[in-house]
């Protein structure tokens, strides 16, 4: 059966396997899937691609088009957070039925701006450049960064695609073989090292508190010896944000204007879980939202941490080292003048 790796603009990475397809092409069709997470080993998720009888109608050259169409409606099913593997389903055999709209057929689902077009690029780079590249192959393989699929998933030209993988090769991040100038093309080692050091975003799309509440999460899970928060309206959200942070890692907390139940929840917290949590209360000075992880990670959120999810919002994850100290050293001074809670 038909089985293809595939990764999003949100870069996901999953292996889609077909199990069956039912129907007729002069009736609804059925198109029954197994999505694996590649990317963290986060488990299996079932869906079922279904084409109306208008949809087949309509589209025209649909036979040829049919597994371009039902790859892609996998794709934007997990872009828009319609099928997520950050949320546990609560019948693991059930399956997640998507029903294909008529802007995945005609093209006018929108196109990608180039901030997602290269998102895409090096993320796909990444994982079938390098990660699940078939080194078994006797025969050198490359990423084919102008497929049909790939066009007809961003809404983009292959004039658009060349223009930004040109640039991510101007930068070093691509290979720019000697007997082509576009098409296929390898990751270098740059682009290896800088997407393992994390994504320089995150989209946190709109109605998906949980699943953006786990990506924060484990944001800050990861820290070894320090975690850093700056937000200036906490509440007890954050708490429990903070329940399975390591134990030696010293926290702080700096707010403006903690809500009315975060006080005592905090006192709570400390004593149950027998760990303190530094918090100070400044008075003005600070706007973003700020989670530095072991002072080397550095990420900037566009909402408070209590609302993630709510609305869309980008976390990012500073680069420059520049930009770091001068961060750094100004959240510093700013702590060092707020008052203890």
């Amino acid at each position: 059966m038909d089985e293809r790796i595939l990764v999003t603009q949100t870069g996901e990475c999953f292996r889609a396997h077909l199990n069956r397809s039912k129907g007729s092409f002069d009736d609804e069709r059925r198109h029954e899937f197994r999505v694996e997470d590649l990317k963290a080993n986060r488990g299996v998720r079932g869906v079922i691609v279904v084409f109306t009888r208008m949809a087949i109608v309509n589209a025209g050259d649909f036979k040829s088009r049919e597994h371009i169409l039902y790859w892609n409606a996998i794709r934007r099913a997990f872009d828009e957070n319609r099928v997520s593997f950050e949320i546990e389903p609560e019948d693991p055999d059930k399956y997640i039925e998507l029903k294909v709209k008529w802007a995945d057929i005609d093209g006018s689902q929108g196109q990608a701006v180039d901030e997602n077009i290269v998102n895409y690029l090096m993320a796909k780079a990444y994982w079938l450049g390098y990660k699940y590249k078939p080194y078994e192959n006797p025969v050198p393989t490359y990423v084919d960064l102008e497929s049909e699929e790939d066009l007809d998933y961003l809404g983009v030209t292959k004039n658009d695609m060349r223009r930004v993988a040109d640039r991510l090769k101007q930068q070093g991040l691509l290979e720019s073989l000697p007997f082509m100038t576009i098409g296929p093309t390898n990751p270098t080692e740059k682009l290896l090292r800088q997407f393992e050091g994390g994504p320089r975003e995150v989209v946190l799309a709109p109605k998906s508190q949980y699943s953006s509440y786990r990506q924060v999460s484990k944001i800050l899970e990861s820290a070894n010896t320090s975690l850093t928060i700056v937000d200036n309206y906490v509440n007890s959200t954050l708490l429990d944000m903070l329940r399975l942070v390591r134990d030696k890692v010293r926290i702080r907390v700096l707010t403006q204007k903690p809500g009315g139940d975060f006080r005592l929840a905090l006192q709570k917290f400390q004593a149950e879980l027998e760990r303190t949590i530094e918090v100070r209360v400044h008075d003005g000075d600070l706007h973003d939202r700020f989670i530095i992880v072991d002072k080397t990670d550095y990420y900037s959120s566009g909402t408070s941490l209590k609302q993630v999810g709510d609305k869309l919002s980008i976390l990012t994850k500073f680069r420059e080292s520049a930009a770091i100290a001068e961060l750094q050293r100004r959240i510093e001074k700013i702590w060092e003048g707020a008052s203890p809670l």
